[in-house]
């Protein structure tokens, strides 16, 4: 029994409710690779992620009180900068530790949808380096992705924890990870790295380990 009474599902539901969950998980990191294989295909960009790793490592005042040190639940950063790099990109998208002092900026990524994530992070690389990262621009490309399908009138694209809200948040953290350039548009790090980190979320989520790591 839970702290207010009966717990909603036993164990067996529970798993079966998980289980779902990650199959959801594994349906959305197929579509994801199999709609950019050239970029899955491409190796890590390793001096542009290290430069951006070398800024965002100066950015870090207090672990404490800051998103990334809370989302990660890094005691201390890591020392190897691509591995300090892909778990902060990771935790802009799916920040599992909720950062408490963070917890409306939280609140408003974890509200993302699989087809939201689907359409923000694939019309940006389509769109390529230089796409600008708008709210509006997000709407359009989760309105218009061909590998999903979303009613013209579905008001959750639109509502106060859709795209526009989220956005609010994902930016500020993109741009200190070099994701995004200084005009919030996408870097050649962000076209190579966002769909990675997206499907190793997913995958992570799927059996606990991603399914593939960054190509050498």
């Amino acid at each position: 029994m839970g702290p207010w009474g009966d717990d909603p599902w036993d164990d067996d539901e529970l798993d079966a409710l998980l289980e779902d969950w990650a199959e959801v998980d594994r349906t959305a990191a197929a579509i994801l690779r199999d709609a950019v294989p050239d970029v899955f295909a491409e190796p890590v960009p390793k001096n542009d992620m290290l430069a951006a790793a070398t800024r965002f490592r100066d950015s870090i005042g207090s672990l404490r009180g800051d998103y990334f040190g809370e989302a990660c639940a890094w005691s201390t950063l890591p020392d190897d900068d691509e591995e300090l790099w892909y778990e902060a990109a990771q935790a802009s998208l799916s920040p599992d530790n909720g950062p408490e002092s963070h917890i409306e900026e939280v609140s408003a990524v974890m509200a993302l949808e699989h087809a939201d994530w689907l359409g923000i992070v694939l019309g940006l690389v389509r769109r390529g380096v230089g796409a600008p990262c708008t709210a509006q621009h997000a709407t359009h490309d989760i309105r218009t992705c061909p590998e999903i399908e979303v009613e013209a009138d579905d008001p959750d694209v639109d509502d106060e924890f859709g795209p526009t809200v989220a956005l609010n948040t994902l930016v500020p953290l993109w741009y200190r990870l070099g994701i995004l350039d200084d005009d919030d548009r996408l870097t050649a790090l962000g076209r190579w790295g966002l769909p990675h980190a997206l499907y190793d979320v997913w995958m992570s989520s799927t059996d606990g380990e991603a399914e593939d790591e960054p190509p050498e």
